[in-house]
């Protein structure tokens, strides 16, 4: 196979170490940024992730959407992400509360997990508490509509199976 990258991703960090943005770029046959991630902390935890998209047939970067956190300790308890569309006019607003169980983030835990969410163009601010939050996130509720989130565990307390609505 050819070692030659078809996309890959540039992070920059703020001077404490925490993410200040992440670049995306695809190849085709010039280099093309075509999404940034930017990341805004308050007192040292994450307060705000904006992502940009880039428009093809005008070649900039605009807003696709914004999310806003509230902590509950130092769990993300609610997410507010509001989605733009073409125009820049707000498409959607979706508000999440999240419960948690008392047990250390699965996720934080297993750094090549963890990463893997940080490398994927589906990262936005509802996924952000599960990757963030001091525990592991159980239930998403978005309004009257209630998501059960479950870890299937190893013998060493690590998960390998992550279920969505407890399927």
């Amino acid at each position: 196979g050819s070692t030659i990258a078809d996309a890959y991703d540039v992070i920059a960090y703020n001077g404490d170490g925490t993410i200040s943005n992440i670049k995306s770029y695809i190849i085709f046959g010039s280099t093309i940024q075509y999404a940034q991630y930017d990341f805004t902390y308050n007192g040292g935890k994450l307060s705000k992730l904006d992502l940009k998209e880039i428009d093809f047939n005008s070649g900039q970067l605009n807003p696709s959407s914004s999310s806003t956190f509230t902590y509950s300790g130092d769990n993300i308890s609610q997410t507010v992400t509001t989605y733009y569309n073409d125009t820049g006019g707000v498409d959607d607003v979706a508000t999440l509360a999240y419960a948690f169980d008392t047990n250390e983030n699965y996720f934080r835990k297993n750094n090549a997990i963890f990463t893997d969410y940080l490398f994927v163009d589906a990262l936005d601010g509802t996924i952000i508490p599960l990757l963030l939050s001091a525990n592991n996130v159980t239930k998403v509720t978005e309004g009257a509509d209630e998501t059960a989130l479950a870890y299937t565990l190893d013998s060493n307390q690590n998960f390998y199976e992550f279920l969505f609505g407890g399927a």
